[in-house]
């Protein structure tokens, strides 16, 4: 094999290790540098519309059916949440405002995820206070 005469790392690389070497240390790179950012754009997707909406669905008792549609169509979330973003136009003429906060935190990568945490959250706070409430009795 071929020596490159570059040193990586404290030795001389062949061309298809140079080439491996470069591509993880970029790839954990970009990693790093997106990890932060996707956790503070999902964090801050929940603002008042998306916090109502799953107050209304826990008010209707309906969170383990919104974690199991919401786990069960989850390959689709992205193009979902592109279709509320083309839509958000539509939908503020119309009178609904907030599309667009779901359609960014479906959009995200790690918005899906998140949301499902929240909503399983969400769900034990509410066993808890129905397990509460029997001991009472």
């Amino acid at each position: 094999m071929r020596k490159l005469g570059g040193q990586c790392g404290g030795g001389a690389l062949s061309g298809a290790q140079a080439a491996l070497w470069y591509n993880s240390a970029h790839i954990s790179m970009w990693r790093r540098a997106l990890s932060g950012v996707q956790e503070e754009s999902v964090n801050s997707m929940y603002d008042e519309t998306v916090d109502e909406t799953l107050s209304a669905i826990r008010q209707r008792r309906m969170v383990l059916p919104a974690i199991l549609f919401l786990v069960g169509h989850r390959p689709l979330a992205f193009a979902f949440g592109q279709m509320l973003l083309i839509l958000q136009p539509l939908a503020g003429l119309l009178g609904a405002d907030g599309i667009g906060a779901w359609g960014k935190l479906l959009s995200q990568p790690g918005g899906p995820s998140a949301l499902t945490e929240r909503l399983e959250d969400l769900l034990q706070e509410d066993s808890h206070a129905t397990h509460e409430q029997e001991t009472e009795l």
